[in-house]
């Protein structure tokens, strides 16, 4: 398991903007910034677009945001989420269906409880898989 963190008390949220340069705001107790730029530090060159600067510090302002909303840390929340995944995948391996179940003549409350569960169980599932990374061009 991943340790213990202990960062700045939030909530983050994106600052000041240019086309060069922004601030993610870490918490309103004091001043303190994050400061994302468009542009190496060795070579001076803008390296990314203003919209992909712009998502990272978005990136940085909700991890810091949904660690003190959760207490986790993103790492945290994606080893939860494994455990999770592995657990319900578990539960629907071993759960029976709705067809199974009648067949051992279980009620018709019964079946329409295990098949929405089935249902909600493997709609979670989905959705906690990540989506497939964009090929860059």
């Amino acid at each position: 398991m991943s340790e213990a963190m202990k960062p700045t008390p939030g909530p983050w949220i994106l600052g000041d903007e240019n086309n060069e340069c922004c601030d993610v705001l870490l918490g309103t107790e004091h001043n303190l910034t994050c400061n994302m730029d468009r542009r190496d530090n060795n070579t001076w060159k803008l390296v990314i677009s203003r919209e992909e600067m712009l998502d990272n510090a978005r990136l940085i302002a909700e991890a810091g945001t949904v660690f003190h909303e959760t207490g986790l840390s993103p790492r945290q929340i994606a080893e939860r989420n494994a455990e999770l995944v592995e657990a319900a995948g578990a539960l629907l391996r071993w759960l029976p269906t709705a067809a199974e179940l009648r067949a051992f003549g279980y009620t018709s409350a019964a079946v329409i409880h295990v098949r929405d569960a089935r249902a909600q169980a493997t709609a979670a599932l989905a959705k906690c898989q990540p989506d497939p990374p964009e090929a860059k061009p």
